[in-house]
């Protein structure tokens, strides 16, 4: 039986830069294991969804926080 490959950094940086809803289920599931794992890495997911955010409703006004 063969195991999955791990997702590589690219993978992971492209998971977060997608909304959840482009995600598969098993993206979803592989991104929450390793942002469990590790803090800073859910840190830099949450500041990553808030830009993304902005960005998609054109809300530059809030860059300052």
């Amino acid at each position: 039986m063969n195991t999955p490959a791990a997702p590589t950094p690219r993978d992971v940086a492209g998971w977060m830069m997608r909304p959840a809803t482009a995600l598969t289920d098993d993206e979803k599931q592989q991104l929450q294991q390793i942002l469990a794992d590790c803090d800073t890495l859910g840190q830099v997911n949450q500041l990553v969804v808030d830009f993304a955010g902005m960005v998609r409703e054109r809300g530059g006004k809030h860059l300052d926080t």
